[in-house]
């Protein structure tokens, strides 16, 4: 459609439209003059007249309880909701009596327009900022406080209180509903502590409603220390009768800061650490502090000593103060840091009356975890305790009067004291237990003390209980550290050495004194496969705990040897292993003395172990240190250390009285090898203890042996015996030689006591007996064979001898060359003892100077008296035979020859003889070394014998001299009967007949000089002469010649009485003596 076509408005319509865009834009000129008026007004402040400031002054006058208000100049700004709120500069309220107490750089209020215009306004709420006020405490704790610059103030704490709940009181009667203060600076300085705290950009909120009053202050704050921190504090009354309640959220402050604050909270001033949590607490109308509740968290921070701080991580504690009783009661407290954790409720109680704070402290522990400064390898727990205590801060003095742990049964309790001076610190520490665990014990023993000793004990005492614990400290300024600790220990086991077996049910009592420990034990013992080992009265002693200790042990043991020596021989000391010996000895009580030095330093050498062992073994019997032999004793002393060990005593082996020392190297460079040396008795005990094979009798007397023995591994024993032999007799009746008691020898004997001993040197020179050789026995001990070589005895007996062992018998003695004089030999009735076989094989048995048998060879027995045959050569010529046969007076001999001619011959009797029979018979009579003796000769012919010879001749008998230098006088019965004794031949009756002659003598001859005194009768033609025997005497003619022969063998003198022919025999005795009589 066009333009052209458009209808044209009628005139009505027009005019309704153009009405309606003018109101339009009316309203909208109008909408923008009113939004440019809002936006010109709004939160911009519009200087009001004076009569507005005094009309402001009143309506807060009468808003603040009637006190005066002055208002320098005042301001109206249009907030928001078209609310205006007037400002004030310059304000100043003054108290009753006329003083300024406040002066503020601004305040806003809303008052509204009319209400002031008509007088009626009350302030319902203040807006305040810019406020400053500085509070100060002087040491008497009295507060000064200044308000802005003019206003001041002074009182104690009730006083500031009471002033405080006045002036709510009296705002509380006014219309203020609210007070909004913000920016407020506070100065606070305490002159008590020396403190001062700046809080900056402070809020403060004060409401009331009916006379209910809140008022709450944000004030983060600044101490002297610079640390930035946060109190927020709340008060709350219900009403004007009723107190108020003071409410406090802490947020990092830092301890001293609040402990400067109010007695309640002073003893943190012992903790440096940041805290937060909350208090609350009552303030009555006059002001009074009523009682304080508080739940408080410290942070990271220290306990403080002195000078000294101990760290924590955090703590906890609910308390409540009642200030009349200045009484902390604390319901929690709990502290954690890598030392310590504690758990615990109790009592604080605020002291002055000594003119300084203390605080006395009563505390219930119930869980307590300990470990300061890394003193134990892990905490140490107790479920519960009481601690009473009294601690001043400055200066630190902190005293304990009683200290209680718990845990199970255990209960550690004690008392002590610390403090600061002018030279340092001086600390009294007094601690007991009644009971724990040797672990327990160990797990309260620092590991940085002594930790030598410690391990020692924790490594070395298995079991038991220790009780009556005490300890005490001791820290003096400028004075070395005393300490003390000592306890009892029952029924322990502790192990004294490594390797060793445990000691075990000990009871002691241990002792720590300054550097020193001591443990003495009362009672135990050490079980060992040989039965127990007592201990009593023994000691462990460390003389000096801050070096690399050393433990010296003085053990007193008693019980079985062979359980001794086997402790003995146990590492590291392997006193009978060293000696390659066999630690079993036998039976017998062992009581010792043993000292030990052990060192208790890691690493230190098992060879640095010394000890030494003093012991005596009562009621001895062992069959081990001697072999085959049985050794007893009442007491044997042992002694031992690390270099040597002897055993020595008195003893007796098997029944022989001995004394002897056992010694042993075993130090680093022994070889094992060890010796004996003693004495040991000699008499006829000891021929019989030892098989040596001597008669009973042989000995006599006591003498005493020496002698030694030496030991070495793997080899056998030698044996070195040597003897004056005084004090022993000694008699070998078997070959004739007797030593007195009194005289004194030589004897010396070397042996190798292998598994059948052997003595291959032996010697023996005594009495006139000198022989060496050597002595075999057999297996079970008895003489095998004793060899003496070049067996002398006097000038009687030169010869090789052996005495053949017969088991338990009488040896069998033989004799092989040399030579043996009879006359030396002990007569038969003086050989003494049980006899045996005697074997002789001498090359000379020498009878007189001139009479010997050669190749003598002889076979006797002297049991039951000597006996046996024999037989030799007289001077190596004429044979002869013989026997010895027993009587009651020793041994009877018999000698027969069938050579008597040739044995008269060659014993010189005659120069020559031949023929014949002789038959010798030798009795003993009960006087020593005499005989009575028969001779009897059959058929002998005598040749050129110059004493008949000079008989012969003496009578004029030619024919018979002629015979007796031709073929011989033939005698066919020679008899004779004489009484040899050792000095002579008493010839008693004597006769030779036979067809020529006949001849009869007596008389003596003399052994030593060979002087001879001869009587008798020569009966020429004896075959006829002889028929008057009736009338003369047995043997002798009827006529006869009376002779007599005297002188020496070789030089003989004849005198004949030629009358006596004529005498007939029955009267001729006249002519000559008596015969001599033989001895009785």
């Amino acid at each position: 459609m066009s333009d052209e076509e458009l209808p044209v408005p009628k005139p009505r319509n027009r005019l309704r439209r153009a009405t309606r865009v003018l109101l339009v834009l009316c309203m909208i000129i109008s909408l923008v003059v009113i939004g440019q008026t809002f936006f010109v007004l709004n939160g911009s402040k519009i200087a009001l007249p004076s009569w507005v400031s005094i009309r402001l002054e009143t309506a807060l006058s009468d808003s603040l309880g009637g006190r005066k208000v002055k208002v320098g100049r005042s301001e109206i700004s249009l907030e928001n909701g078209f609310k205006s709120k007037f400002t004030l500069h310059d304000v100043q309220l003054f108290a009753p009596d006329g003083h300024e107490q406040l002066a503020l750089d601004h305040v806003q209020t809303d008052l509204i327009g009319r209400d002031i215009i008509n007088r009626t306004g009350i302030v319902r709420q203040l807006r305040v900022s810019g406020v400053r006020m500085r509070f100060s405490r002087d040491r008497d704790g009295r507060f000064d406080f200044q308000l802005g610059e003019q206003g001041r103030g002074s009182g104690s704490l009730q006083d500031l209180t009471r002033a405080f709940n006045e002036s709510l009181s009296a705002q509380s009667s006014g219309g203020l509903e609210q007070v909004l203060v913000s920016d407020v600076s506070l100065l606070f300085e305490d002159e008590a502590s020396n403190r001062a705290w700046l809080v900056d950009e402070g809020f403060i909120r004060y409401e009331q409603n009916a006379g209910a009053i809140s008022f709450d202050m944000d004030l983060p704050f600044t101490s002297t220390e610079g640390a930035l921190s946060g109190i927020k504090i709340g008060y709350d009354r219900i009403n004007e009768d009723s107190a108020g309640t003071v409410a406090l959220a802490l947020s990092d402050v830092v301890s001293n800061d609040l402990a400067a604050m109010s007695k309640a909270v002073a003893w943190l001033e012992l903790v440096d650490a940041p805290i937060s949590g909350s208090m609350r607490m009552s303030v009555g109308q006059d002001g009074s502090v009523g009682g304080l509740d508080a739940a408080l968290e410290l942070g990271h921070g220290f306990l403080i000593a002195g000078q000294e701080k101990f760290g924590f991580q955090n703590g906890k504690t609910y308390f409540t103060y009642d200030s009349d009783e200045q009484a902390v009661d604390f319901s929690t407290i709990s502290f954690e840091s890598d030392t310590a954790t504690i758990e615990s409720a109790g009592h604080l109680f605020i002291d002055e009356t000594n003119e300084e704070l203390a605080f006395l402290g009563q505390l219930s522990i119930s869980k307590l975890s300990l470990n300061p400064k890394n003193l134990f390898d892990s905490p140490r727990e107790f479920d519960g305790g009481q601690l009473e205590f009294r601690v001043i801060a400055d200066p630190f003095r902190f005293h304990v009067g009683q200290l209680l742990l718990r845990k199970g049964d255990i209960e550690i309790s004690g008392k002590g004291r610390t403090e600061v001076g002018d030279d340092g610190w001086s600390t009294a520490i007094d601690m007991n237990v009644n009971k724990l665990d040797h672990t327990e014990m160990l797990d309260l023993w620092p590991v940085s003390v002594v930790p030598g000793t410690r391990k020692w004990l924790l490594n070395n005492i298995a079991s038991g209980q220790v009780a009556d614990g005490q300890a005490s400290v001791r820290l003096t300024p400028n004075k070395p550290t005393q300490s003390r600790v000592t306890f009892d220990i029952e029924k322990g086991k502790l192990r004294f050495m490594p390797f060793m077996p445990m000691l075990n049910d000990i009871y002691g009592h241990g002792s720590f004194e300054n550097e020193k420990f001591a443990l003495f034990l009362s009672r135990g013992h050490v079980k060992t496969p040989f039965g127990d080992l007592s201990a009593k009265e023994s000691t462990l002693k460390i003389n000096d705990v801050r070096r690399p200790p050393i433990g010296k042990f003085d053990l007193n043991i008693n019980g079985p040897v062979d359980a001794a020596t086997f402790i003995l021989d146990q590492k590291p000391l392997n006193v009978f292993k060293k000696a390659n010996r066999s630690s079993e000895i036998g039976q017998g009580l062992a009581i010792a003395k043993v000292k030990l030095e052990v060192p208790f330093k890691k690493g230190s050498a098992k060879g640095n172990v010394k000890f030494h062992v003093d012991a005596n073994v009562q009621n001895i019997l062992t069959d081990t240190l001697i072999p085959k032999r049985t050794l007893t004793a009442k007491t044997l002393k042992i002694v031992a250390d690390q270099t040597l060990v002897t055993i020595s005593g008195k003893a007796k082996l098997d029944t022989v009285p001995m004394t002897a020392t056992w010694e042993q190297n075993i130090g680093p460079d022994t070889t094992g090898q060890s010796s004996v040396v003693g004495k040991i008795e000699l008499s006829q005990n000891t021929v019989n203890a030892f098989h040596l094979g001597l008669p009973e009798g042989s000995v006599s007397g006591l003498g005493v042996a020496d002698f030694s023995l030496a030991l070495a591994p793997d080899v056998p024993p030698i044996l070195d015996v040597s003897s004056d032999l005084k004090g022993v007799g000694v008699n070998i009746s078997a070959i004739g030689w007797d030593k007195p008691a009194k005289s004194t020898g030589e004897l010396a004997v070397k042996g190798v006591l292998g598994a059948v001993a052997e003595f291959p040197e032996f010697s023996l020179a005594a009495a006139g007996l000198t022989t060496s050789g050597s002595i075999s026995l057999n297996a079970d001990g008895l003489l095998r064979e004793m060899v003496l070589n070049d067996l002398k005895v006097g000038n009687w007996l030169n010869t090789n001898a052996k005495l053949i062992g017969r088991g338990a018998a009488v040896p069998q003695i033989v004799l092989d060359g040399g030579h043996l004089d009879i006359r030396g030999l002990p007569f038969a009735s003086e050989v003494k003892g049980e006899g045996g076989p005697i074997d002789l094989a001498v090359d000379e048995l020498i009878i007189t100077d001139s009479i010997k048998l050669t190749g003598f060879r002889g076979e006797f027995s002297s049991k039951a008296g000597m006996s046996g045959a024999f037989r030799g050569k007289v001077n190596g010529g004429g044979l002869v035979q013989g026997s010895l046969v027993p009587t009651a007076g020793g041994a009877a001999i018999q000698v027969i020859s069938d050579q008597a001619g040739e044995t008269l011959k060659s014993a010189g009797v005659f120069q020559s003889a031949s023929g014949g029979r002789l038959n010798l018979t030798l009795r003993p009579r009960t006087a020593s070394q005499t005989y009575d003796g028969n001779l009897s000769i059959k058929s002998i012919r005598l040749k050129e014998a110059p004493a008949v010879a000079s008989l012969l001749s003496a009578i004029s008998v030619v024919g018979l001299l002629d015979q007796l230098g031709g073929e011989g006088i033939l005698f066919s019965d020679v008899i004779g009967k004489f009484q040899l004794t050792p000095d002579q031949i008493l010839v008693q009756e004597a006769s030779a007949v036979g067809p020529a002659m006949g001849i009869s003598a007596d008389g003596v001859y003399d052994l030593a000089s060979g002087v001879m005194n001869f009587q008798g009768v020569v009966s020429p033609i004896y075959v006829l002469n002889g028929l008057g025997q009736i009338f003369s005497r047995n043997r002798e003619g009827l006529f006869g010649f009376n002779y007599r022969l005297q002188g020496t063998r070789d030089n003989a003198t004849t005198n004949v009485n030629p009358l006596s022919i004529l005498t007939p025999g029955i009267f001729r005795d006249i002519f000559r003596q008596p015969p001599p009589k033989r001895q009785e």
